[in-house]
């Protein structure tokens, strides 16, 4: 959008945004677009803060912008401290379980719905089937590689949770996910060199497929 304001045929003079601060997640990208489209002629009007123009107005919309990212980082900084307290507590962080799983309600706080995992049967069987020739094969070579692996799935019908063909990579990613031995981690982050270290927060999962 801004660049297409900035740009030669500017198809539009005036950009108008609910807030700021969902346009803007910190204060230099905020003084930073404003400056660009002011310079192509481009007006940059909030309907929930309408403060003028003028050099007062720049001053205080920078003052605002700053006040906008510290609010914001706050926010993000508690709703992490959330996710990771339901993690510890053995409920899901997320929307979609790993395919095999599917998520169900274990309890209800207030208008909150905590979230486990349990096995979904029909898509455990295929994962079940991708072990078994990854391991042991189709009974005819011995076992078989992911590629092959998702010949036989495509072969036999089977498809994934969007209703598309098995491709290599998504039997990759289900041979590598720790989920299918009863371990997920929410929060980890691997140590590279440029870390502290590792800090991962796991649980285990109730079932296993």
């Amino acid at each position: 959008m801004i660049g297409l304001a900035c740009g030669p045929q500017r198809p539009f003079d005036v950009i108008l945004v609910h807030s700021l601060s969902r346009l803007f997640r910190n204060t230099k990208d905020l003084l930073v677009y404003k400056d660009q489209l002011e310079e192509s002629g481009v007006r940059l009007v909030s309907i929930t803060r309408d403060i003028g123009e003028g050099d007062a107005a720049d001053i205080l919309q920078t003052m605002l912008g700053a006040f906008d990212e510290h609010n914001s980082k706050e926010t993000a900084k508690h709703v992490s401290r959330s996710m990771k307290e339901n993690a510890e507590q053995g409920f899901w962080n997320g929307s979609r379980a790993p395919f095999g799983y599917r998520t169900y309600t274990a309890e209800v706080r207030g208008i909150r719905n905590k979230k486990k995992i349990e096995i979904d049967e029909p898509e455990a069987e295929i994962v079940r089937l991708i072990f078994r020739l990854y391991v042991h094969g189709d009974g005819t070579l011995g076992p078989i590689g992911t590629k092959r692996i998702a010949t036989t799935l495509n072969a036999g019908g089977a498809r994934n949770r969007d209703g598309q063909p098995f491709r290599l990579q998504f039997v990759d990613k289900v041979l590598r996910n720790t989920a299918y031995i009863g371990e997920h981690y929410y929060n980890r982050t691997i140590c590279d060199g440029r870390s502290k270290g590792p800090k991962r927060s796991g649980w285990r999962l109730p079932c296993r497929a």
